[in-house]
């Protein structure tokens, strides 16, 4: 397990892009974290989340990265209004992106508004992400007092 005190430290960037499971605060809550583009990383961040069913969120630095990673222009562009900030928008998605939405077809997405977050997301990519809790029990929310980043490899 390796602990950074900051979203921007390129071994933490570099860990993500090569299928890494991270513990981070994204702009709203803590949550578990990998790169959305690997289906292989996604299959283990929610094998260690314990959930089979529900998708996570997709965080993105911009409507640009959220079109290279599969979802429809037209569908994004249509709500990019809303961003940045802390608002997730359900998007439909194809087949394609199964990996992804787990037989839903449709994805919670969003771009946020938070820099030290959109830096990070700039350098990664698309991060799919769900909560640092176990399911039913109560969500990890972010204090005042910065808290370590927990990345395993």
């Amino acid at each position: 397990m390796h602990i950074f005190n900051t979203l921007d430290s390129q071994s933490l960037i570099a860990l993500l892009k090569y299928g890494a499971i991270g513990v981070l605060p994204t702009d709203t809550v803590y949550g578990l974290v990998c790169v959305a583009n690997s289906a292989a990383a996604v299959e283990r961040l929610f094998t260690v989340k314990s959930r089979e069913a529900s998708p996570g969120t997709i965080l993105a630095a911009s409507i640009q990265q959220l079109i290279d990673l599969g979802l429809r222009g037209r569908y994004v562009k249509a709500v990019e209004h809303f961003w940045p900030n802390a608002i997730s928008v359900i998007i439909p998605c194809g087949d394609d992106m199964a990996y992804l939405h787990r037989g839903k077809h449709s994805l919670a997405v969003r771009v946020p508004k938070n820099e030290p977050l959109q830096t990070l997301l700039r350098q990664t990519g698309p991060l799919m992400t769900t909560s640092a809790n176990h399911p039913g029990q109560p969500t990890a929310k972010i204090s005042r007092k910065p808290q370590p980043i927990l990345v395993t490899a």
